[in-house]
């Protein structure tokens, strides 16, 4: 009985220290430093959430870039090894095969550090999990990022939610799929 409650009691902190991670979940105005550039539009929307009950709603045309500067990225996490991963929730009101979101992560003098794709192959939400460390393709490799830009596809139009996004946060498995096919996974490790 005593193993059975120490072992709860362990979970029940784990739990609590998951919880208290430093999660966006876009609640009641689009944050400061979040902006879009192009014939898009930003809001915050109650249609589709993941954590409170809005998220972020991104209508975007083809090549607007959604940006969020001053983002709070710990950067003795970004590689750490027990860390290191990057974890949001994206939702797409239609599946469009071809169509590529490109995701980059800035330093403070605007130079593309880290970066990953995501097709948009999917409807629905789709639970986006990359390791800095060995998922996304280094570019500079730095590791004080200030601004992550997600880059619309070229071409067409389309709307996006974001919701439950931890920038940095501990290692958990990554698994490929249809949307992301160039996953290491946490195994491969």
């Amino acid at each position: 009985m005593r193993f059975r409650n120490a072992v709860l009691g362990v979970l029940s902190l784990v739990a609590a220290a998951s919880s208290t991670g430093a999660a966006i979940d876009f609640e009641g105005s689009v944050p400061v430093g979040w902006s879009e550039s192009g014939g898009g539009s930003l809001s915050i929307s109650a249609d589709h959430y993941r954590l409170g009950s809005e998220s972020l709603r991104w209508n975007w045309q083809g090549g607007d870039v959604l940006t969020a500067t001053g983002v709070t990225i710990d950067s003795s996490k970004v590689l750490n090894f027990y860390q290191h991963t990057c974890d949001l929730w994206l939702y797409s009101d239609t599946a469009t095969a071809g169509d590529v979101l490109t995701v980059e992560f800035l330093d403070g003098g605007g130079a593309v550090q880290w970066r990953f794709e995501v097709r948009l192959n999917f409807a629905g939400w789709r639970h986006l999990l990359r390791s800095y460390k060995y998922d996304m393709e280094k570019v500079g490799g730095g590791t004080d990022l200030q601004t992550v830009r997600f880059i619309a596809p070229a071409t067409g139009t389309g709307g996006l939610f974001l919701d439950d996004v931890e920038w940095v946060r501990s290692r958990q498995t990554r698994r490929r799929d249809r949307a992301m096919p160039d996953i290491a996974g946490y195994y491969g490790n």
